[in-house]
């Protein structure tokens, strides 16, 4: 959210009609997975493996000679030795192995992975041939020697060899075969030897593009960042030395390197999987202190609204990067959080009051004292000529400020105000156009008894604040039957002439918007049942629509970007497939198969001065025990760019990769 800028209405305001399918989904697909086809996907280990038990919401059955198991798209499989479970229910895809059944890793060398492995080697090994076939007389020995329809692969391969269970059913194996040697237990450097070389050989040469990243930053710190598909390991290296990390669970990386100042600092990263390189970025990044931007050069700086979390990131909406497209990632600034900018571009803030000058990024003057107040971090909001700003209960008069500690006009002068009448904060504050209001909307919006009705609440959603005077000349209480307001706030943004409040909430799973008429103080229209944590809102279309997102729940999905015009007509709710993404609650999560469900993570929008949208988005694999597939991409945990076309589409232009966790990442655009 642009704290000191969208909420003045001095942005250009963009033409948005109607958001619709994105190209990373189109009809013909979606449709598709609506059809019940059921496709066959392969269990490999040495080689197929036959006799495998699976099961998925619609199917069931035995792997045959060829390891061929049947499923539905976007459906769960559990594969087993009889009752046995083996490793973990994983999504049903053309080709499985043990690697695939142990979360978080794709190395063979796991103990988990080795260790079920050598067990499938060696109940249904053969000497002459790599496949594996587990008879129905074995299964039954082996759980016949197995308590509980359990075995801990997760051992080491020592605790492994001396597990009683195990021993047991090599004994009974061999004991009924009539051939003492028949039955042994493979060893763990050979199994993965057998598993790692027919992995390779099912997934054939990897083919990758190569692409280099060439930038000019002036930040003595870049977060080298990228997405594998599955990497096993990843080296980053410069001429003099590699260094080995280990990718997160789906694929990304995230390393913040210091630059060498003043000189070229080239990387190369590699991803390897199973000995073989699947994938390699270049960055060569020239650091230059010279490089100022200018105060109407913009930039985009994403931050944490987790408070545990002290990072910013730059990304320069000017620049082109090697795509020919606008943006590049041109730094990261460590143990900061800027929150704010001033209207004209000079100035930046971070949330304990710090200033900074835009073009340099470098600290300048002394910090605005917004601690007096007891806090520790704040979200400052500047009136729109720049003269004040405020934060907490302090006002600043920031033209003062500026005398004193930049320009060096006076020595002297009174800029700090402790007497503001309410707690301001810019993630949920608005300035009317007029420049005369100020409406504030507390993080805890306060539940009161009614003063005029008997035993009837009230919803204290705003405090209207007369900046010629500094005074509370109105408080917006709405009747608590009025409102379908949830516990947490989202955010609350109010009309150019300070006539409509528009205010998101969000607790249980769900969200909610209230449009507010401020004047008669009742509600125009509620909508419940939106994704749950719900984010910044902005105007477009010349104020006549808003635009809010939503990060949704990791247990129950959920997450969309909403537009609606200023009545509440639902325009549309896009999430990263192009298509409304649905929670898990609700029916037609299931009766679509699915292809609804999921999480985009679009908690932060803006809007640049050439149209382009600008939304946080976030992976997360699994919804909860609900094992629901994730619609979004593991490759687009950043900040997702669009372009938005004259009849209000929605083309995706490209994803600003940051390797986000945080389901509560917010930005601004200078």
């Amino acid at each position: 959210m642009n704290m000191c800028i969208m909420r003045f209405f001095l942005l250009p305001c963009l033409t948005l009609l109607i958001l619709s399918c994105m190209l990373a989904c189109s009809d013909l697909e979606y449709e598709a997975e609506k059809v019940e086809i059921i496709y066959e996907g392969q269990f490999i280990d040495s080689g197929p493996v036959e006799g495998l038990k699976y099961t998925t919401k619609t199917q069931s059955g035995l792997t045959d000679s060829s390891g061929i198991f049947k499923y539905k798209k976007r459906e769960y499989i559990t594969f087993y030795v009889g009752n046995i479970q083996l490793g973990d229910k994983v999504l049903a895809k053309e080709f499985i192995s043990p690697v695939d059944l142990v979360a978080g890793t794709v190395r063979v060398e796991n103990q988990a992975i080795t260790n079920m492995s050598r067990f499938l080697q060696s109940v249904g090994g053969s000497s002459t041939s790599d496949n594996i076939s587990i008879s129905e007389e074995v299964t039954q020995i082996i759980q016949s020697q197995v308590s509980d329809n359990k075995i801990d692969f997760n051992v080491s391969t020592e605790s492994f060899n001396q597990d009683t269970e195990i021993t047991d059913i090599f004994e009974n194996l061999n004991k009924t075969s009539g051939n003492s040697n028949a039955y042994t237990l493979v060893s763990a450097l050979a199994a993965q030897e057998k598993l790692k070389t027919n992995l390779v050989k099912t997934e054939g040469k990897p083919e990758y593009e190569s692409y280099t990243n060439t930038i000019r930053t002036p930040f003595d710190y870049y977060p080298l960042a990228g997405y594998f598909d599955r990497p096993e390991e990843i080296f980053i290296s410069t001429l003099s030395n590699s260094t080995s990390i280990t990718p997160d669970n789906y694929g990304g990386f995230r390393q913040i390197i210091q630059l060498q100042t003043g000189q070229s600092n080239s990387f190369s990263v590699t991803a390897i999987r199973y000995g073989q390189k699947i994938g390699e970025l270049f960055f060569h990044i020239t650091h230059d202190e010279s490089i100022e931007y200018t105060a109407s050069h913009q930039i985009l700086y994403s931050y944490s609204a987790d408070k545990s979390v002290s990072e910013t990131l730059v990304i320069d909406l000017d620049a082109k990067n090697a795509k020919g497209l606008n943006g590049v990632i041109a730094g990261y600034i460590p143990n900061v959080n800027i929150v704010s900018s001033s209207n004209d571009g000079q100035f930046l803030i971070d949330n304990i009051g710090q200033v900074y000058k835009s073009d340099t990024h470098e600290l300048v003057g002394e910090p605005l004292p917004f601690s007096q107040t007891g806090e520790s971090l704040f979200y400052p909001l500047f009136s729109p000529d720049d003269h004040y700003c405020y934060a907490g209960t302090i006002k600043i008069d920031f033209e003062v400020w500026k005398a004193i500690n930049v320009d060096k006009t006076i020595t002297d002068g009174k800029w700090i105000y402790n007497y503001f009448p309410v707690w301001v904060d810019s993630r949920y504050a608005t300035i009317t156009e007029d420049e005369r209001y100020l409406f504030q909307t507390k993080k805890e919006i306060k539940r009161k008894a009614d003063p005029i009705h008997t035993n009837q609440y009230v919803f204290e959603v705003a405090e209207k604040i007369d900046l010629f005077t500094d005074e509370v000349v109105d408080t917006i209480d709405i009747l608590e039957t009025n409102l379908v307001m949830r516990k947490s706030i989202g955010d609350m943004i109010i009309s150019p002439d300070g006539s409509t409040g528009f205010l998101t909430t969000y607790s249980d799973f769900y969200g909610a918007l209230d449009i507010i008429d401020l004047n008669r103080k009742t509600a125009i229209k509620n909508i419940d049942g939106l994704s749950d944590f719900l984010g910044n809102i902005i105007f477009i279309n010349n104020n006549q629509r808003i635009l809010f997102g939503s990060s949704g729940n990791s247990w129950y999905g959920g997450g969309n970007v909403y537009v609606l015009t200023t009545d509440g007509q639902m325009l549309t709710r896009l999430n990263q497939l192009g298509v409304s993404i649905i929670q898990y609650g609700d029916e037609a999560c299931g009766s679509s198969g699915f292809a609804a469900c999921g999480q985009y993570g679009a908690f932060s929008v803006a809007l640049d001065r050439e149209g382009l949208l600008y939304i946080s988005s976030r992976y997360i694999e699994e919804l909860g025990s609900q094992k629901e597939i994730n619609n979004c991409s593991p490759d687009r945990r950043g900040i997702d760019q669009f372009y938005i076309n004259d009849d209000g589409t929605l083309d995706f232009k490209q994803t600003y990769y940051l390797n986000y966790y945080d389901k509560k990442t917010m930005h601004f655009i200078k």
